[in-house]
């Protein structure tokens, strides 16, 4: 159970830093998370890759336990997003711009 919600907390993380949360501009993130947890649960279910891995077969609870504990990356990364708001990236980069010394 572990080794699934761990996975799947970092898939999460993955999709909470995403730059424009919501936003379709990196397709591929999504397939690439998408392939990732399918990646994850074969790891759990398939008997070649348990035996391989050390893992087992969860329960229905199992795997509910699992997939509510691995939501809590999505939603640090989320609350940290509101308790810091970032300011626009646009005027960081001229005010860097013009800190710069030759």
């Amino acid at each position: 159970m572990t080794f699934l919600t761990l996975g799947l907390t970092q898939l999460g993380v993955a999709l909470a830093s995403r730059a424009r949360a919501g936003s379709w501009a990196n397709p591929f993130l999504l397939v690439a998370v998408g392939t990732a947890g399918l990646l994850q649960l074969a790891a759990v279910y398939a008997p070649p890759l348990q035996a391989l891995l050390g893992t087992h077969t969860l329960g229905p609870l199992e795997l509910a336990v699992a997939a509510a504990g691995s939501m809590f990356g999505f939603a640090g990364i989320h609350l940290d997003r509101r308790l810091h708001p970032r300011q626009d990236r646009s005027e960081d980069l001229h005010r860097d711009a013009r800190d710069v010394r030759p």
